[in-house]
């Protein structure tokens, strides 16, 4: 630029997934235009390849990715209906540019809040649903034999809120 008689002005970051770090993307006016000789041009320099998308991903995949680009994680857990290890936040938006030892935060779920399984063995079926969804479940029915009785129910003791509790009904 300063050989051609121009002002070298501000320089954006941006990621490329072809160009890699260091190299110019494009200035601004683009090449060929005319330009004053006292207006800074600005030129866009790749900052290398953009960061995924890690939202609704386990950790393990942000942490490998930061792992293979010179990137610290600052992993801080969140309460969150998501399973657990799943990442529903991070700092820098997916397709921004990053560099080597940037620290980038990510939120991690701590799974869904977990609640007491009601003990419904010997219930009719009616009301072993009704005591499960009253208790934020969801009720799937294993019909074994002819009869409407629960003879067993799975997961037992605590499980998330809002799961799915198998009753098995029949004996």
């Amino acid at each position: 630029l300063r050989q051609a008689g121009l002002i070298p002005g501000k320089v954006v970051n941006q990621a490329s997934t072809t160009i890699q770090a260091g190299i110019v993307i494009s200035t601004t006016p683009a090449a060929g235009q005319s330009w004053p000789v006292n207006k800074p041009v600005t030129l866009a320099v790749s900052s290398g390849q953009p960061v995924p998308n890690f939202v609704g991903q386990q950790k393990a995949v942000a942490e490998q990715w930061a792992a293979a680009n010179g990137v610290s994680l600052n992993e801080v857990t969140v309460k969150s209906s998501q399973p657990a290890g799943t990442v529903v936040q991070q700092s820098v938006p997916a397709g921004g540019s990053f560099s080597p030892h940037q620290v980038i935060t990510i939120e991690i779920s701590n799974g869904p809040p977990m609640a007491g399984v009601p003990n419904v063995d010997g219930q009719q079926v009616s009301q072993a649903e009704q005591t499960l969804s009253q208790a934020g479940f969801q009720v799937k029915v294993v019909q074994v034999g002819p009869f409407n009785k629960v003879f067993s129910y799975s997961p037992t003791g605590q499980a998330p809120q809002g799961s799915t509790i198998t009753i098995y009904v029949g004996v």
